[in-house]
């Protein structure tokens, strides 16, 4: 599959993922069904992507390698397949449970489709060396691209509250693609081996030892750290614009003749300025770890 100008038409055009160095995924907000696999050669676009800055994507300077749902297609039969022999095994269902498997088969599933995104940016050099040169990290983050983390972290048996390990969350994705790389699931004897290892892994991930670039790690965690921000960020200003409206409502029964301030209204607007500045600590948190990743990214 041979790589082309996009000319597809998008509303509200968004990076979903950005899965290499100047590869990322794109489409419309709260709509996978036209995402597409891009590449962008502009460093200064990318750069800004990368950061989490302002920028506008001009779709004549990115190049479509494919659409994920293409992707998914071609790789379904062959998922399938091996999702059959786990299945069909019965120590696994015995040893396995359910939370545990499910994770393994998103493993399985972004390991088949990450070789066959290598094969589909074959034709293009440039692209092909993106994708491979941190195949890591390609994984990792096609992983959250794909299924997020909330089964992760149901199968790591974390708490459901907001906040999670970051570092343990990151070997975790990063060792199973370890243990698959080499991995041919071709036979019912070296699926049932790797399910295993990976079942291993998911009880006993503090023990974990990867074999990474510390420079990888550390802009993996930057980035993961500032997506943990976002969400923060998102729910805060989900709560604030609430308070708004109570206020709102609020500040229009003052006007009738002798209505009073109620401690309600003192208790909202107090807890409208805590919220406030949460988001500028978040804000301030955030510009940090924007200035190291921009002094990782410049390999300063």
């Amino acid at each position: 599959m041979s790589s082309q100008k996009s000319k597809q038409n998008f509303i509200n055009l968004q990076v979903k993922a950005i899965i290499a160095n100047f590869v990322i995924i794109i489409g419309e907000a709260d709509n996978k069904n036209k995402d597409f696999l891009a590449y962008v050669p502009d460093e200064s676009l990318f750069e800004k992507i990368l950061l989490g800055e302002d920028y506008e994507i001009n779709l004549d300077q990115i190049i479509l390698i494919a659409s994920i749902n293409s992707i998914k297609k071609n790789v379904l039969k062959r998922v399938e397949k091996i999702f059959r022999l786990i299945d069909s095994e019965p120590s696994i269902a015995e040893d396995i449970t359910v939370p545990e498997l499910n994770v393994i088969k998103q493993f399985i599933t972004t390991k088949e489709m990450l070789q066959h995104l290598e094969y589909t940016s074959f034709l293009e050099p440039e692209i092909r060396d993106r994708i491979q040169e941190n195949k890591a990290m390609t994984f990792l983050e096609s992983y959250f691209y794909l299924f997020g983390i909330e089964d992760l972290k149901k199968a790591l048996k974390m708490d459901e509250e907001d906040e999670y390990d970051i570092e343990q969350i990151l070997k975790t994705v990063l060792k199973a693609y370890e243990i698959l790389k080499h991995a041919n699931l071709d036979q019912a004897k070296t699926i049932a081996t790797v399910s295993y290892k990976l079942k291993e892994l998911l009880r006993e991930p503090l023990d974990v030892d990867i074999k990474i670039n510390t420079n990888v790690l550390d802009l993996l965690r930057i980035t993961m750290e500032l997506k943990k921000l976002n969400e923060g960020e998102s729910k805060i200003w989900d709560d604030l614009h609430t308070i708004e409206e109570e206020l709102k409502a609020k500040e229009l029964l003052k006007q009738i003749p002798e209505a009073t301030e109620d401690q309600e209204t003192k208790d909202l607007e107090k807890e409208k300025e805590e919220l406030e500045k949460r988001l500028k600590e978040i804000e301030n948190k955030k510009n940090e770890l924007r200035e190291k990743l921009y002094k990782l990214i410049r390999n300063k």
